[in-house]
């Protein structure tokens, strides 16, 4: 009889012990979802600190190409400039639309700022840069220009000197300061920082004509700066002027 009790004591404990089990199941069910569920939490506001920082580098980087951008503009060739321009702006776009996966707003607006600054830098760099090399290649034509009438005036003074005969080259104007009242580089063009040619047909010659060289980079065009280009000019003592000849450039 005392065994059979026993096991009747022990069979109700496993009974009830399973009961208990089964009601602290779901807590734990619960509880591990929970635990679960705080986890991508914190993967998620990692992601999007990470997603700050890349918009705000993008802002950065972009802004530091259209600085350069414009550096450029007043720095004539300069390969390593025009190379950090792209560099940094490439790196910049790079970076804004890689933030726009962000889940926050502000990340992703700040990355559309980078981009829309970049837009904006890229035409007023375009505009701006071709407004300079208008402005700098007609200002270029026109010195180069007051060069050729200042030395066609040198020889005209030279020539009443000596019995109407012109002299056999330029650096003669020089050497006898006949161009002592002009700056010191009259005798290049402008341009191309290349001397001016001087023909005559010989001693006895009392016309002369006093060539750009125009080479290797040729000026822009006298009534259209922006499509012309300038093949020809020079000054032609026989006609008393400059002559230029230009002509479309060539897309």
């Amino acid at each position: 009889m005392s065994k059979k009790k026993t096991k009747t004591k022990s069979n109700k404990l496993k009974k009830k012990n399973q009961k208990d089990a089964i009601k602290k199941t779901p807590s734990l069910i619960l509880s591990m979802k929970k635990t679960k569920a705080s986890k991508p939490k914190k993967k998620t506001q990692k992601a999007s600190t990470n997603k700050t920082v890349v918009a705000i580098l993008s802002i950065i980087f972009i802004i530091t190409g259209s600085v350069f951008a414009f550096i450029n503009v007043f720095v004539k060739s300069n390969n390593l400039i025009a190379i950090s321009i792209f560099v940094f702006w490439f790196i910049g776009l790079a970076l804004a639309f890689n933030s726009q996966k962000s889940s926050i707003k502000w990340n992703r607006t700040v990355g559309m700022v980078g981009v829309g600054i970049m837009a904006l830098s890229f035409l007023v760099f375009l505009v701006y840069n071709q407004v300079i090399a208008n402005s700098e290649g007609a200002t270029n034509l026109r010195n180069c220009k007051y060069n050729l009438l200042r030395l066609a005036g040198a020889i005209k003074e030279y020539k009443s000197d000596n019995s109407e005969h012109c002299p056999q080259n330029l650096k003669i104007l020089s050497e006898q300061g006949y161009l002592d009242k002009y700056f010191e580089g009259v005798l290049k063009c402008p341009l191309n920082e290349n001397h001016y040619s001087f023909e005559i047909s010989g001693w006895e010659a009392t016309h002369f004509t006093i060539r750009c060289p125009n080479e290797p980079i040729k000026h822009v065009g006298r009534l259209d700066p922006k499509d012309e280009i300038t093949t020809e000019l020079y000054y032609s003592s026989r006609l008393e002027k400059i002559v230029e000849e230009t002509k479309p450039k060539i897309p």
